[in-house]
């Protein structure tokens, strides 16, 4: 899965084809990934719902989700992982995407204001 460009490092132009590209790990803190994760979950329960394969998906995207936001968004992050104990449970009616994915938006929202230059924002 593509990264939100943040943890992007170059690597040595003599580096081996299979260290060309550097692993991003969901502990790295990152918003933006994480609203990438938490928006690939929501989607996946929406087209085809919780069927065996997508349920294992969206479980992992969950994880990816809340690894990312725990150090700096602590309670987002918990909330996030509830919503994945729930559908880890078999009861995922029990969801409420809405808030997950608003203060999901919120939290990003944030982070990119965070990154933007200011000779960008004109």
């Amino acid at each position: 899965m593509s990264c939100c460009g943040k943890h992007r490092k170059a690597a040595p132009k003599d580096a081996p084809a299979h260290k060309t590209a550097p692993g991003i790990y969901p502990a790295e803190g990152c918003e933006l990934c994480a609203e990438k994760h938490l928006s690939t979950a929501y989607t996946l329960a929406g087209e085809a719902g919780y069927v065996p394969i997508n349920r294992q998906r969206i479980i992992g995207e969950l994880t990816a989700a809340a690894l990312h936001l725990y150090k700096a968004h602590p309670e987002l992050a918990e909330s996030i992982r509830a919503a994945r104990h729930l559908i880890q449970n078999r009861n995922e009616a029990a969801v409420d995407w809405h808030p997950l994915l608003t203060a999901m938006d919120w939290t990003a929202t944030a982070a990119a204001n965070e990154n933007v230059k200011p000779e960008e924002s004109t």
